[in-house]
């Protein structure tokens, strides 16, 4: 099934980002546990062609997102509350992340045995489905 619903750059971006928990190990990001899980070959080719998709996209977005940094701070790589141009470097990320990405993908019919953390699903719902 071929699908272009209403993704945003920052659910894009998401997939790709480690799972922060206070106090607790990070966990990969969710697009890396689903290529690590543990799926028959045809199931991991459509993975790989999927993570493939989204990670050209996200690709373009840190580069918007490092083009904002450098306007915003400039000689710097990073940015904090603490810039003095923060307001207008998230005024400008906000805008960024919240732009509706074009892409088309085709959703995931993964085994009803694979094993994902539940905060990795609420992010890859879009993306993927779980056999009946």
């Amino acid at each position: 099934m071929s699908t272009n619903g209403k993704v945003t750059n920052g659910e894009l971006f998401l997939l790709f980002q480690p799972i922060r928990r206070a106090g607790k190990e990070d966990l990969l990001s969710p697009m890396e546990t689903l290529i690590d899980a543990d799926v028959p070959v045809a199931c991991g080719m459509k993975v790989v062609k999927l993570a493939k998709g989204i990670r050209s996209e996200v690709e373009i977005i840190q580069s918007q997102l490092d083009k904002l940094i450098a306007k915003h701070n400039p000689g710097s790589n990073t940015i904090d509350a603490q810039c003095e141009n923060w307001g207008g470097f998230i005024s400008e990320y906000n805008e960024l992340m919240n732009m509706d990405s074009d892409i088309k993908f085709h959703k995931v019919q993964l085994p009803k045995d694979t094993v994902l953390k539940t905060q990795h699903l609420i992010l890859l719902d879009k993306y993927v489905e779980i056999e009946a």
